[in-house]
């Protein structure tokens, strides 16, 4: 008697997973995101200009590292 239950209970453990996994598979993949290769793309470009590194605008800042308080 044991063992039949034994048994019964390593199959029901196996249909349980079986189950679990194959719910598991399909709430995963209505969450994968899926390209649509046809819908057009916005590709945004700017353009590279050459300059000289003393002309132009620039920032001149200092930087103070902070001193812990006693």
């Amino acid at each position: 008697m044991k063992r039949w239950m034994i048994w019964i209970a390593l199959g029901a453990l196996v249909v349980l997973t079986v189950w679990k996994l194959a719910s598991n598979k399909r709430i995963v993949q209505e969450r994968v995101y899926r390209h649509d290769k046809s819908a057009p793309v916005h590709v945004g470009v700017d353009t590279v200009r050459q300059a000289l590194l003393g002309e132009g605008t620039g920032t001149v800042a200092r930087w103070k590292p902070r001193t812990m308080a006693a």
